[in-house]
């Protein structure tokens, strides 16, 4: 049985100096009512992390990324067309930057070009419109 860190241990174990955040895909199955919530706590975890010195000498640089575009694939499989599902991750998205920006965290936006990736294919580059092939 091996030893249970608590996430700020683990980082401090690691020396973190950088740290890449992926939020947004579970909690955009909240829809605009969650939206509130997730900045909330988007601003905390920015808050948090940068009060920390995992490295021992000065606060990590992060950057927070967006999910990914849901590829519709209801044609082959019995999934959903994807139209909700992206106007929740959108909103997410669009959220994420903004509170990214408020705060001065990098921010990478993968929603936006896999949008167009999916759109502009002509094959499924997705298993189940969320989780990439490859």
């Amino acid at each position: 049985m091996g030893i249970s860190l608590l996430p700020d241990e683990w980082l401090t174990d690691l020396e973190a100096d950088i740290i890449v955040a992926f939020f947004g895909y579970n909690e955009s199955f909240e829809g605009k009512q969650g939206l509130q919530n997730y900045k909330a706590q988007l601003k905390a975890f920015i808050e948090h992390t940068r009060s920390q010195q995992y490295n021992g000498e000065n606060a990590p640089e992060l950057v927070l990324v967006s999910p990914i575009a849901f590829e519709d694939l209801s044609d082959r499989h019995d999934l959903p067309d994807g139209s909700e599902e992206n106007t929740h991750l959108e909103l997410y998205t669009k959220a994420m930057a903004e509170v990214a920006d408020n705060h001065g965290v990098h921010f990478v936006d993968v929603y936006s070009p896999t949008r167009d990736w999916f759109e502009d294919s002509g094959q499924p580059l997705t298993i189940d419109g969320s989780q990439p092939t490859g």
